[in-house]
């Protein structure tokens, strides 16, 4: 095992830390906040989602802004800098003010696009045309599993209370451990060894803002824009919309809070058979392209929605319910299916997008991954924004359209991709500066 190789284990398992803690809390937000609303009426009844859109809506503008800061602060500062304030949101639980939430979040959004830029330059400065596929699927599937740690510590912190609120003693639990995890992962972050291959910054920062820009009007771009969205609703969706959508069904026959921890561990699941089945498929795919799997992860993402339409009633996004669904009941093992294969559609899209961003954009990709987050982040926020008041089967329709639109233009990226591959020998094409 070469030291690029061992890098990328140190950034998954920093990433592993992270996101324990982020992706649990957000299966939970919107029902913690609802909780919180029920005590206390002057707390938002859907804070928890509005929190999360202005997140999304910073990272939206952090993404814009992230090549710059990378180039001012430096690959080692940017990751402390950018994950940083992740504990910080954690904290404010701890107490539990919804002006220090909607702050802390817009702080930790923006910086968000700092850090995700900084994972996919990361990975590409680690990589190369043979290994990025490989590097790719085995960081997700190494800081995939947070799911499942997660799921599994919500399972087991639930499964000792009976109520089917969460109560502040249990927020205060929860989101202590959360805070503790997650510095520890700034911590292992910022000891990434750094690496400078094809890292080659402006002295004028101005420029690298101006590089994103024009980036951003290239017709590869708007084909990679469609499958960006689609990630961006999809993700907010099974993190967020579907553990909330679970957790209002009332008619199950189980608590709901357990069952949103067993959600999060099958989620988890799914995305951690993604990224091994991705490896696996690795070299076949760098023969022929990588667009056939995103066609297989469009088929899964249909099934899954009209499993969920069978199985949720229609007004479970935005408060709780004991209406029936199409089924004559919810039933619990169709649910975990459905979080299972969104987590394996979600590991599909990101792993195709990544990796072919790290090979058509080898030469500098922070502009691109950047567009690629600023694309995911603004859609994330406009699902978390309509989740609140739209339906649950107008959010499946809309993720209907997406995942086959996206699927469609990723086919032809990929495929203009191969074609320039070929023309050269199988080397990475010259990119056109913009």
């Amino acid at each position: 095992m070469n030291r690029n190789t061992l890098n990328i284990i140190q950034l998954g398992f920093g990433m592993l830390l992270v996101f324990f803690a982020f992706f649990s809390q957000s299966f939970i937000v919107e029902t913690v906040v609802q909780n919180r609303h029920d005590e206390d009426p002057s707390v938002w009844k859907h804070a928890g989602y509005y929190s999360q859109m202005l997140a999304y809506v910073s990272f939206v503008l952090g993404n814009l802004a992230a090549p710059t800061l990378l180039s001012i602060l430096g690959p080692r500062l940017s990751f402390i800098c950018a994950a940083l304030p992740s504990p910080i949101y954690m904290s404010g639980f701890l107490f539990f003010n919804q002006y220090f939430l909607y702050g802390s979040c817009i702080v930790a959004g923006f910086m968000a696009g700092c850090l995700w830029t900084s994972i996919g330059k990361y990975v590409a400065a680690n990589s190369d045309e043979k290994t990025i596929s490989r590097h790719s699927n085995l960081m997700v599937f190494i800081y995939m599993p947070s799911m499942i740690f997660g799921g599994t510590f919500l399972l087991v912190v639930f499964g000792s209370r009976t109520d089917q609120k969460i109560s502040m003693e249990t927020t205060r639990l929860l989101f202590g451990i959360f805070a503790v995890v997650n510095f520890i992962g700034v911590i292992t972050l910022g000891l990434l060894p750094q690496k400078r291959k094809n890292d080659r910054h402006s002295t004028n920062h101005f420029k690298e803002l101006v590089k994103t820009v024009k980036l951003f009007t290239t017709r590869d771009q708007w084909l990679l824009a469609v499958p960006s969205a689609f990630t961006g609703i999809e993700t907010s969706f099974f993190t967020s919309v579907y553990p909330t959508a679970l957790s209002f069904t009332k008619s199950f026959s189980m608590n709901t809070n357990q069952l949103m921890g067993l959600n999060a561990i099958a989620t988890g699941a799914g995305e951690l058979f993604g990224a091994a089945f991705f490896a696996w498929s690795s070299k076949w795919t760098d023969r022929i392209g990588r667009w056939p799997l995103m066609w297989i992860g469009t088929g899964i993402s249909l099934i899954s929605y009209a499993l969920i339409a069978y199985n949720l009633p229609a007004n479970s996004t935005h408060t709780m319910t004991n209406e029936k669904p199409i089924a004559s009941s919810p039933s619990i093992t169709i649910g975990l299916i459905c979080g299972f294969m969104l987590g394996f559609v979600d590991c599909c899209v990101n792993t195709r997008i990544m990796s072919h961003i790290a090979i058509r954009y080898s030469e500098d990709p922070a502009p691109s991954y950047a567009l690629f987050n600023f694309w995911l982040a603004l859609f994330t926020a406009s699902c978390l924004f309509y989740g609140s008041v739209a339906s649950l089967y107008m959010q499946l329709g809309l993720l209907s359209v997406g995942s086959l639109a996206s699927a469609i233009t990723y086919t032809i990226a990929d495929r203009n991709l191969m074609n320039n591959l070929k023309l050269t020998k199988g080397t990475i094409p010259e990119v056109k500066k913009p």
